[in-house]
């Protein structure tokens, strides 16, 4: 079968009549040279996994020596789609003017090849930069006719340097007999220098030195990309606890360790290569994208080119540009809200002592005690008797008895009966209260005063701040956007975006200073931020973290588009994660959070004191003490008025005694002198008759 007329326009409509009619026909014996047939055996074994093959014919009706892609070969079975040269850099011209065919996420295919067969100056100046157009990690075969070296060599230097064309392999026939295959590896040295020291040429003069030759380029290309002999990989990444923290010796960056950390130390033992770090802020080592659509951070160099890899985890997410893709995931990510702590200053107070059953007890207390001389008067006139105490008294002593307090009863035996029953109700609804107050108590209370879901956020008067790299993700509502319903659109009315210069931390210590916002973060830096924002007079975090999250991502390191490392990236990556590398390293990541806490607790001489005890913050009782030293005052006010009124009247009684008893003595002693006086009166004619009955016995 032909090996480019025999496969035209197989998968696209894009091959024409015209191109196929206007083929020049080759002489067989041409084709039966053994430069061709070499130079056709090795295009066919370099292409036979390739699925979309295309074709560049550049010296049509030119030459018809030269036209060797007309040449026919066996077992080619790939589609393939046939341009002439115009055709290709129109179709390349209308490919880079549309800016959609790159802004994906998707990385070139790497099924996809290209071959031509030309000269040096159609090679560098026409063919190079519309492949790189396409697709620059395809495979491509250029095919020339006595090429000198250096020309092979300003090529692979064109192709890498200024095009980043990597799996490029040049043909070039020597003379009737023999063919030179050349490949080229940009490794071999530490600088981008590509010279005789890059090349791996091999003449062949014979089809049976084909089969070695195709199993050394195939070991040639996989060593090439497996073992960079030390070459230096522009990496960024951040210098931050938790997630990529650097380790320094003699005030040098040695390695990096955690989850990122430790992922480029494999890659790097296992490609051999070493590593010109780009460090960055934490904000700027993920990436984002300004409100006007500019770039910054790591995003912005892999749109520039300028690193080889973003090893700090982002979420995989379309940015729409160009030059931007993900290896495999690593782990899940959640945005999470932090809030001031003790939003609610009060609900602990209302949920543990006055929630619904505490009103419900104290409400059927009051109610009974109120109702029960009402109905022991109706009882009472049934039976034609007088209430022993009045209305008052008797709803006091009934309170008390529903609070089991202790106090008198009544004398008659039908309210004794009724006030038994009401105390038994007492001890049984005292005790259910008791131990609802008790559980409350022993429950989890340290948050009772926060916020504690995304609803509540919403319905709160804190403001949603998102940090400009979560700005792709949780855009503030415009008035342009379709409704989602839910919290979801909710929180974008409500959302903003922070300022471009402020960071996390600064953020999180804005939002403490004003207490009027919420902050979006990271779920994996909750610990490191409950630990850095952390009040050691109260002993506790300053801040306090919703557990709901608001959305959840896969996460991933980033590289340009044009990386030949993708596989071998995603290899190492793949082999860490079903090992447990990352599994291990999350652990460590969230233990090292509760380890930050250990570490204030025992700077504050808790480590062992506290531990296993539910505190219950008793600060939200200040009105209520206050509340209750003001009473407390008004009853000291009070019993001192009354001991004045009492000193008071006590010393004036004691005067009206005194004069009472004066005037009561003197009353007394003229009662006594008008009796003395009477009887005195009395006594007169007593002594003459006594005198006048004694005078005649005598005579």
């Amino acid at each position: 079968m032909y090996w480019i007329l025999a496969f035209l326009a197989v998968s696209h409509n894009t091959v024409s009549a015209q191109s196929n009619e206007s083929a020049i026909p080759v002489a067989v014996d041409y084709c039966l040279q053994k430069s061709n047939q070499i130079y056709v055996e090795i295009t066919r074994r370099f292409i036979q996994n390739q699925h979309f093959l295309t074709a560049v014919e550049t010296l049509h009706n030119q030459d018809g020596k030269l036209i060797t892609l007309h040449c026919t070969i066996n077992g080619i079975t790939n589609p393939l789609i046939l341009y002439t040269l115009n055709e290709f850099l129109a179709r390349a011209e209308k490919h880079r003017r549309n800016p959609t065919n790159r802004k994906n996420i998707n990385p070139y295919s790497q099924l996809e090849g290209f071959l031509s067969l030309g000269s040096y100056e159609v090679f560098s100046q026409n063919l190079l930069p519309a492949f790189a157009t396409f697709n620059p990690l395809a495979k491509i075969i250029l095919i020339g006719r006595y090429l000198e070296r250096q020309q092979i060599i300003n090529l692979f230097h064109l192709a890498w340097i200024d095009y980043d064309i990597f799996n490029l392999m040049i043909l070039n026939r020597v003379d009737s007999e023999t063919s030179e295959s050349c490949l080229f590896n940009p490794y071999t040295q530490s600088t981008e220098i590509i010279d005789e020291w890059n090349l791996d040429c091999h003449v062949i003069g014979s089809l049976e030195e084909i089969g070695p030759y195709m199993e050394h380029a195939k070991q040639f290309l996989h060593k090439r990309v497996s073992n960079l002999n030390k070459f230096p990989l522009k990496i960024a990444i951040a210098d931050i606890d938790l997630m990529s923290l650097a380790v320094r010796k003699n005030g040098k960056i040695v390695r990096f360790t955690y989850l990122e950390g430790e992922i480029v130390e494999i890659m790097k033992r296992k490609m051999n290569f070493t590593t010109d770090f780009v460090i960055l802020p934490s904000q700027l080592s993920t990436g984002f994208v300004y409100p006007n659509g500019s770039l910054g951070g790591s995003l912005d160099l892999i749109e520039r080119d300028q690193i080889d890899l973003a090893a700090n985890s982002r979420i995989i997410y379309s940015y729409n540009i160009s030059n931007l893709q993900y290896l495999r995931q690593l782990t899940t990510t959640k945005l999470i809200f932090i809030v001031p702590r003790n939003y609610y200053q009060s609900r602990s107070r209302n949920r543990v002592f006055f929630n619904t059953f505490t009103w419900a007890f104290y409400s059927v207390n009051i109610l009974i005690a109120l109702s029960f001389p009402i109905f022991m008067k109706l009882l009472n006139r049934v039976s034609s008797e007088t209430l022993e105490d009045s209305y008052a008294a008797a709803a006091m002593y009934t309170l008390s008895v529903t609070l089991a307090i202790s106090t008198k009863l009544p004398n008659r035996t039908p309210a004794r009966m009724v006030l038994c029953g009401i105390m038994l109700y007492g001890l049984v609804s005292y005790s259910i209260w008791q131990a609802i107050t008790i559980k409350r108590l022993n429950t989890n209370n340290d948050h009772l005063d926060d916020i504690q879901s995304i609803s509540e956020l919403l319905d709160s008067s804190l403001v949603p701040m998102i940090p400009v790299a979560y700005s792709q993700f949780v855009k503030p509502y415009t008035g342009n956007e379709t409704s989602v319903g839910g919290l979801q659109e909710k929180l974008y009315h409500l959302a903003k975006i922070a300022n471009n210069n402020l960071t996390g931390a600064l953020l999180i210590a804005e939002m403490l200073k004003t207490g009027t916002s919420a902050v979006l973060i990271h779920d994996l830096r909750a610990g490191a931020v409950l630990a850095r924002f952390y009040d050691d007079e109260r002993m506790q975090s300053l801040v306090h973290v919703i557990t709901e999250h608001v959305l959840e991502f896969y996460q991933a390191m980033a590289l340009p588009k044009d990386s030949p490392f993708l596989d071998q990236f995603n290899e190492i990556t793949t082999q860490c994660v079903e090992n447990g590398v990352v599994a291990y390293q999350m652990a460590r990541i969230e233990f090292k959070g509760v380890l930050y806490m250990i570490a204030k607790g025992r700077d504050n001489h808790l480590l062992g004191i506290c531990a296993g005890m539910q505190r219950f913050d008793l600060g939200v009782w200040k009105n209520v003490f206050f509340f209750y030293m003001g009473l407390n005052t008004l009853a000291l006010v009070v019993f001192i008025g009354e001991l004045l009124v009492h000193k008071h009247f006590s010393r004036r009684n004691k005067q009206s005694r005194k004069y009472e008893i004066k005037t009561n003595t003197r009353a007394h002693g003229a009662a006594v002198e008008r009796e003395f006086n009477a009887l005195t009166v009395k006594r007169k004619p007593l002594r003459k008759q006594c005198a006048a009955t004694i005078q005649p016995s005598r005579t």
